[in-house]
């Protein structure tokens, strides 16, 4: 946390900058200015998080200096020192957006009270910012914008695609579980690693993976690339915690690019996912890495086999299932086995539920995994019968709650299965992903909305649950065929059309 100190009076700096070195507040820098005019250049090319900011300085006075430089550091929260005398600036240091103010002098459990709140807010602000990242590119993933509505506000900045697939034989109740505890967790590191020069967006893909994208390098002043790079060191490190002989995660991801290229890029990926059952699961692969491995002559076909093999056995196909059994044994022999004994053990035991020997031969194996099979003569109606109750209560809960910051991640939760299967279970059963159906819903409640000309289209846009206006009139624009504001208008004329006739 940086923090910047403007005061005219150098003893009331020494004894904040002590007061602040002695608090329990993580504070890796603090800069000094004796008034306005100095804070508003030392500003422009050093961003604090946080600013202390006296009133009545000579020349350009505190809440002058802010309002110059709000534009310049959005994410700063502001802190007005301020005597009893000066009491009356209050309001006005309100109106302008300060987290707050205190009188001098200050006392230490002031001083604590003051920064966490400032500390709270600047938060709110951020996670704010990521939200509607992660709304905007959640909406770029499901086909309701395009790439360059996105890139005009990150036009220079860096991206990087980090996904992470998840394979387990868990039930949905237990595996909803572990992936919210994993969720939980990255949002932690998230919050702790967000700033004004980087975005988070997480948010699940439908192929039952979870994707996290990041952007920095936002400001000209500070790159952010070192905040994103320990950001994933950590969540790297959380990854094997989150591992059991029954739940895995992966991680791979892309080298630093241009946000233009993020299908792409997302399509590479996929294309060496797959890899993981061969080499390793439970850790962190790069993308070059595997495109490396998959030069190797029949591992590629393998791990796609396996992963065939475990859907099917995910999705109850066992004709299937051993169809592929057969062909496996084949390509076993076809590698060498002996090297990647474990790596294969230890996926297979994870996607399917089975003891395989580590010094048994690949005919073994295929002889446990056939028996598995067994495990496959579910009743189909009664899971049918479950997936449509899913489905059903996904769209009851958009019903009740679209003007909320809902995803499916939160609904699953509540179902008791992962998001991945609800969200396959979601379109399978729609013909649409989750994220066009609550557009299209929270759009068609717009419309309703801008029937009462009492309503602005700002008001709308919050009422159906977007907290851009922007966002907002650019999906009603290519769903409707005209703007909010167009439509509202066209209601009014038609309206004063049939009063007249």
């Amino acid at each position: 946390m940086k923090v910047m100190l403007v005061d005219d009076e150098r003893l009331i700096r020494i004894s904040l900058k002590s007061m602040l070195e002695e608090s329990r507040f993580p504070i890796q820098m603090i800069e000094e200015a004796a008034n306005g005019t100095e804070m508003v250049e030392k500003i422009k090319n050093w961003q604090p998080d946080i600013a202390f900011v006296d009133i009545q300085m000579p020349g350009l006075n505190g809440l002058d200096a802010i309002k110059i430089v709000q534009a310049l550091s959005p994410c700063t929260q502001w802190i007005i020192l301020t005597g009893y005398s000066e009491f009356s600036y209050a309001r006005e240091a309100l109106d302008i957006g300060v987290s707050g103010y205190l009188l001098k002098p200050v006392s230490p459990d002031e001083l604590h009270i003051g920064l966490e709140k400032a500390k709270n807010s600047r938060q709110g602000y951020l996670s704010k910012l990521n939200r509607e990242f992660e709304n905007e590119m959640s909406s770029y993933f499901h086909g309701l914008c395009t790439i360059k509505e996105i890139t005009k506000k990150f036009v220079n900045s860096n991206y990087q695609l980090t996904i992470f697939y998840i394979d387990s034989h868990l039930e949905e109740s237990e595996r909803t579980m572990r992936v919210t505890n994993f969720c939980t967790q990255l949002q932690t590191i998230i919050n702790d690693c967000q700033s004004n020069n980087t975005r988070f967006a997480l948010f699940a893909l439908s192929n039952k993976e979870l994707a996290l994208i990041t952007i920095w390098g936002l400001s000209e002043i500070q790159d952010g690339g070192e905040a994103i790079k320990k950001c994933l060191q950590k969540i790297e490190e959380i990854l094997p915690f989150n591992c059991s002989d029954d739940f895995s995660l992966t991680m791979i991801s892309s080298s630093s690019s241009k946000i233009g290229g993020t299908l792409n890029i997302v399509k590479e990926i996929r294309d060496v996912s797959s890899l993981r059952t061969v080499y390793g699961i439970n850790q962190k692969w790069t993308l070059g890495q595997l495109k490396q491995i998959k030069q190797q002559k029949g591992v590629y076909q393998l791990s796609s086999m396996l992963i065939k093999l475990s859907e099917f056995y995910s999705n109850r196909v066992s004709l299937n299932f051993l169809k592929i059994l057969n062909d496996l044994e084949k390509k076993f022999t076809g590698i060498e086995f002996n090297k990647v004994k474990t790596s294969l053990r230890q996926f297979l035991s994870v996607a399917i539920p089975c003891q395989l020997d580590l010094n048994g031969t690949a005919s073994d194996w295929i002889g446990v995994l056939r028996n598995c099979s067994e495990n496959l003569l579910n009743d189909p109606i009664q899971e049918e019968d479950r997936s449509q109750h899913l489905v059903e209560q996904v769209i009851m809960y958009i019903d009740e709650h679209y003007m909320d910051d809902i995803g499916i991640g939160q609904i699953a939760q509540e179902l008791h299965v992962t998001p991945n299967y609800l969200s396959t279970l979601f379109h399978k059963k729609m013909g649409t992903t989750f994220t066009k159906y609550l557009t299209t819903s929270r759009i068609l409640k717009a419309k309703e909305l801008l029937a009462d000309p009492r309503n602005n289209v700002q008001r709308v846009a919050e009422l159906v649950g977007y907290y851009s206006t922007r966002h907002f009139t650019k999906l009603f624009t290519e769903l409707v065929g005209c703007y909010p504001s167009e439509y509202q208008k066209n209601l009014k004329n038609n309206r004063k059309r049939l009063q007249g006739s």
